[in-house]
């Protein structure tokens, strides 16, 4: 409203009309009767004027009112689209239907009942999913933010995180939510469609972070410029499989200011960086909400708030994965021989060669400390539990008609495990204990066991041609041989009554509660062993193998306490565990080959799988069971999971239910654990063979992979507000 009166004016303009109005009255009474017209039109007009800056003066006080309440309003309906999207995210479930999730909020208006406003949710995130499969080598990385690209990110060159794979891109092309890297050499390892991709940088030299000089300069040629201005949440990276959580308050340039611990923020602290450290981003969004009020209409009211908000991962995990190739000349630091050797070995035609044996056995640890596989942190983040996958791949040079070569594991002082294919014979000098007397002379994979008191066979699966891993009786060449340890504590389950019929998961955090009472929390390690019943059925019942273990003070598991995942009752305790919980070992066996035998499908068990060839060319990758059997597929069908005979040694169980896909396929037992507490510093790992014909022996193709858990922030964390 414009050209208004002032307030000040108006005593004024009325003394004036007052006093124009009785000079013209005392005129008339004189006789000046000409000019009572005038008069009158003028204190008409003067009074007309008054009242229309009075109107003015009024409405403007009124209009001010309803203007204010609408801001207010719009302002409160702005904070609950970010209310609204938090308890979205957080009742999301999985990691992968969180992002699902925000994607789906993006660019939407939601109208309160009765019209009573709306507002509008605008979100950009700073982390990637890919978009499809890349097979290794890929030199492109296809993904997608899921939401609005943020308008302020450039991206330029730097480098990525995906899949425990740190990789540089060279540049970044965009379109629309999506954005191909060029990654300036080509991945080690498959990397699947949707998996997170992360922004990395460096520090820019060595420097000493303290809660009184806490900055980090990052290097200027790194992804600086993919962090977040304000807010944002990141992981330094000691090792592969160890790291802590940090904020930052403002970005300015390539300065992160305002760091703090994210679990301590008010404690002291001191930690030094350089540019081998590793700067990850965690996942981040900016949230915009717009609150609006009376919306199409001409008194129409919008107010406008961004949240700076870190998401960090529910269960921050990584796969960190090793592959040993063997190649140059001399023997590479990852099995440099030393201590950790029984007789000799040399690198030859790409793979390790067994030289010579003492005492007709021959063994070289895995130095994984040189590895950057450090197995001790991977113990210590998993609640002093150990876990692995291992693999090689083995040729029997000359086809000697006996042989024994494999994978040790749990290797400490003078105890082991070990997993063999093995051929014996009268002549073999292989330890008599390792060999079963039902197998006589057939081949077979055995699970054995040395201890003090000397060598003993646990469970064997005799092998035939239809396994396709040997021919007659000899071994092919670089028949693959794996192994999945699960060192966790078991706990037998049943479903939950009008549970979903969606299996648990490895990786699944479950909380434990006895009504409202809460009990703890435990993570998922390794699939769910089932001994009867299914999940789709609603009654599957087995063996949860749990890791991370968390309980309240004086509180301990009961039957039938609840087990929740995502808010949701899944399971229930079928047996009290026992007192003390005791740790136990899970072992799977799989084996493959290099040729194919279609048609691959998404059974386990059967022989029908797709070639698994040595690494020699580009493009090739060792290939890894899934996480979750219920996964098994056409296209992850690499693999043959070994089922054991039935007469398995006394001192292990070997489970999996009936009809199950892990049938007879799983050995349990309580010997050769890791220890309880520090230190931990023993080999762990190693290759091995046995007999009079080991010199003809080949490995290649050792692999390991790991599930690191370190430092840890989650959930939809406080924003910073504009």
């Amino acid at each position: 409203m414009k050209n208004r009166i002032p307030l000040i004016i108006l005593p004024f303009l009325t003394r004036h009309a007052l006093k124009y109005s009785r000079a013209k009255s005392r005129s008339l009474i004189a006789g000046q009767t000409g000019n009572i017209l005038i008069g009158l039109i003028v204190t008409i007009v003067i009074f007309a004027a008054l009242g229309t800056a009075m109107l003015s003066l009024f409405t403007t006080s009124t209009f001010s009112q309803i203007g204010g309440n609408s801001s207010m309003r719009a302002y409160y309906l702005a904070e609950s689209g970010y209310r609204y999207a938090a308890v979205e995210y957080r009742n999301s479930g999985s990691e992968s239907a969180k992002d699902d999730k925000l994607e789906s909020l993006h660019g939407r208006t939601f109208t309160l009942a009765n019209d009573d406003g709306c507002f509008e949710i605008e979100i950009y995130p700073y982390h990637y999913k890919t978009t499809t499969d890349h097979p290794v080598g890929s030199t492109t990385l296809n993904t997608e933010v899921k939401g609005g690209f943020p308008p302020e990110l450039s991206l330029s060159s730097g480098y990525l995180k995906v899949e425990g794979e740190v990789c540089h891109y060279s540049s970044a092309t965009r379109s629309d939510s999506n954005v191909t890297f060029t990654l300036t050499g080509g991945t080690l390892w498959p990397i699947d469609n949707g998996a997170t991709v992360y922004s990395v940088s460096h520090p820019n030299g060595p420097q000493t972070v303290t809660d009184s000089s806490n900055v980090i300069t990052l290097e200027g040629s790194g992804s600086a410029n993919a962090f977040p201005v304000l807010n944002g949440s990141f992981r330094i990276y000691e090792s592969s499989t160890k790291w802590s959580c940090w904020s930052y308050k403002k970005r300015d340039g390539n300065r992160l200011e305002g760091i703090v611990p994210a679990n301590d923020p008010d404690g002291a602290f001191s930690v030094t960086v350089d540019n081998t450290n590793d700067i990850m981003l965690d996942k981040f969004i900016k949230l915009k909400s717009t609150g609006i009020v009376d919306s199409g209409d001409d008194l129409e009211t919008r107010r406008e708030i961004l949240y700076h908000i870190p998401i960090p991962e529910k269960t921050p995990t990584e796969k960190v994965r090793f592959h040993e190739r063997f190649e140059g000349e001399d023997l590479p630091e990852s099995f440099a021989g030393g201590e950790g050797e029984i007789g000799g070995h040399e690198v030859a035609g790409g793979a390790l060669h067994v030289t010579s044996t003492e005492g007709h056995k021959s063994s070289i640890d895995f130095n994984w400390a040189a590895a950057s596989i450090d197995l001790r942190d991977v113990w210590e983040g998993a609640g002093y539990l150990l876990s692995y996958d291992l693999q090689t791949k083995i040729k029997v040079a000359k086809q000697s008609s006996y042989y024994m070569a494999g994978i040790s594991f749990r290797e400490s002082e003078d105890n082991n495990y070990g997993i063999s294919y093995l051929k014996g014979s009268k002549k073999d000098d292989i330890p008599p204990g390792l060999k079963p007397p039902s197998l006589n002379s057939n081949p077979a994979i055995i699970l054995w066991q040395k201890t003090g008191d000397g060598y003993h066979w646990l469970a064997y699966k005799e092998l035939k041609n239809s396994d396709r891993v040997v021919s007659g009786k000899k071994l092919k060449d670089w028949s693959n041989l794996q192994v999945r340890v699960i060192e966790a504590y078991p706990l037998s389950f049943t479903q939950a009554p009008g549970a979903p019929p969606e299996p648990l998961l490895y990786g699944d955090t479950i909380t434990i509660m006895r009504g409202a009472t809460k009990i703890g929390t435990a993570r998922v390690n390794g699939t769910p062993i089932l001994t009867s019943g299914s999940w789709a059925g609603g009654n599957a019942a087995g063996t949860l193998t749990l890791s991370n273990v968390q309980l309240e003070d004086g509180m301990s598991i009961q039957l039938n306490d609840d087990l929740l995942v995502y808010g949701q009752v899944c399971a229930r305790a079928k047996v009290a565990p026992p007192d003390p919980w005791t740790k136990t070992n899970f072992i799977r066996v799989y084996y493959g080959d290099e040729s194919e035998h279609p048609p691959f499908d998404a059974d386990p068990l059967n022989n029908n799988r797709d070639n698994n060839p040595r690494v020699t060319e580009s493009g090739r990758a060792v290939h890894w069971p899934v996480d979750d059997v219920g996964d098994w597929a056409a296209g992850n069908d690499y693999l043959t999971l070994v089922q054991w005979n039935s007469d398995v040694d006394s001192s292990v169980t070997r489970l999996g239910g009936s009809g199950t896909k892990e049938e007879n396929a799983i050995i349990r037992t309580d010997a050769l654990l890791t220890p309880e507490s520090d230190p931990f510093d023993r080999p762990e790992i190693a290759l091995h063979t046995f007999g009079n014909t080991s010199n003809p022996i080949y490995f290649d193709d050792f692999a390991i992979q790991v599930e690191a858990i370190s430092g840890s922030r989650t959930g939809f964390l406080p924003p910073i507000q504009q």
